[in-house]
Formats: C-alpha cells, sequence, structure tokens
C-alpha cells in the first residue's frame, strides 16, 4: 500500500476499525462492517476462511474520491479466541469497476496467503472453508 496522503488518514482509518472492534465486542458486528467470508471465488476448494471490517476514509480525495479500507482478519487455533489481522487495505470509490475487482482479488490472495504462511510458521491451523466445485 502506497504511504497515504493526507497526515491523518490512517489514524482516522484505525480509530474507525476501533470503534468497530469495541463496538463488535458490545453488541456484535454490523453487516454493514463486515463481509466475509472472502476468497470464495479464487479458484480454490479450501482456503482459510479470510473476513474483512469495512471503514470509510477521509471524503473527497482530488482525483481519487474517497478511500475504503479493509482489515482481513482470519480465526486461528492458537487460542480460542485468537484472531489475525492479516492485512490493511483500501480502494478508492472512483476506480473502475474492472480495477476494484481486480485489486480487491489481488488483495484477498494477499490475505489468505499471509495466513497461512502464518500458520505454518506458528504451528497451528486456522478456520477453513470448502468451496464447491
Amino acid at each position: 500500500m502506497d504511504r497515504l496522503n493526507h497526515p491523518h488518514e490512517d489514524e482516522v482509518a484505525i480509530t474507525h476499525l476501533d470503534v468497530l472492534v469495541e463496538r463488535a465486542e458490545r453488541n456484535g458486528i454490523s453487516a454493514r462492517d463486515l463481509t466475509a467470508p472472502e476468497g470464495l471465488k479464487l479458484g480454490r476448494h479450501t482456503l482459510p476462511w479470510v473476513g474483512a471490517l469495512k471503514s470509510s476514509g477521509i471524503r473527497n480525495r482530488p482525483g481519487e474520491g474517497s478511500r475504503a479500507y479493509r482489515l482481513y482478519f482470519a480465526e486461528t487455533t492458537l487460542s480460542h479466541r485468537s484472531l489475525l489481522a492479516a492485512k490493511l487495505s483500501w480502494k478508492c470509490t472512483s476506480w473502475a469497476d474492472d480495477k476494484t475487482k481486480k485489486h480487491q482479488t489481488h488483495e484477498v490472495k494477499d490475505a489468505v496467503g499471509i495466513t497461512e504462511r502464518y500458520c505454518r510458521e506458528q504451528g497451528c491451523d486456522c478456520r477453513r472453508i470448502v468451496t464447491s466445485p
């Protein structure tokens, strides 16, 4: 991810994600703040279950609209409450649909790969899903 252009934008996104986590601990996660599971169209039969918490960034960025952030996460077997923050990513709302789709597919593949590598290195497993052929 390129360095963010606005000096406070990363703090805004992280603060929003922090608020989502706190709200989830009290009331659960709203469907508008979460997409899961990710990666069902990657062409793999079995893959780690990866979800994404969503957050909007500062609006009306010159030339690119606003940024939409994603914190991709997975559940590991290190403990019964273990989550792995696999990847923090963003997309621009003004991008064409094909660019957005290609970018998000790449980011989900990355999050899946990071999850698999982490589990391999830590000697643990993660929650998995089986996709339809």
